[in-house]
């Protein structure tokens, strides 16, 4: 897998900070989101469960992020290859389909952690990635 160097666009590291910042504050951002919808305002208690479900997704990806490496392969190497194995090259479209595509291999890679071989489920996640990239 990391035979062949891959090509890192100037926005791949970012994007890859910023979508694990994202999944990690996932219920905090859909309250900001959901006062910033005119609704109703979410009372306090809602805040307090997306704060309190917020730890717990940071948590878990901790926990996610220890059993998912290796020595010699880290996790967020192989979140840097999904990055660039998704971009295309252009910064409107990269911005959309690396952040999607990093949203999706983190939720899996939580599935994956609960079973037998995580670092050789997660890396296989990351060779799938990487076979099926937009640049050759």
């Amino acid at each position: 897998m990391f035979l062949e160097p891959l090509r890192m666009f100037f926005l791949t590291r970012p994007l890859t900070f910023a979508a694990s910042g994202t999944f990690r504050l996932s219920p905090l951002l859909a309250m900001l989101a959901w006062r910033a919808g005119g609704t109703a305002p979410p009372t306090q208690s809602w805040w307090l469960a997306a704060m309190m479900a917020s730890v717990a997704l940071i948590m878990l990806m901790h926990l996610v992020e220890r059993r998912c490496s290796t020595p010699d392969r880290s996790f967020h190497g192989g979140l840097l290859v999904i990055a660039a194995s998704v971009s295309s090259g252009w910064m409107a479209l990269d911005v959309l389909l690396v952040l999607a595509a990093l949203l999706l291999a983190q939720a899996i890679a939580c599935l994956l952690a609960l079973g037998g071989d995580p670092p050789e489920d997660f890396q296989e996640l990351v060779l799938t990635f990487y076979r099926h990239r937009l640049l050759q």
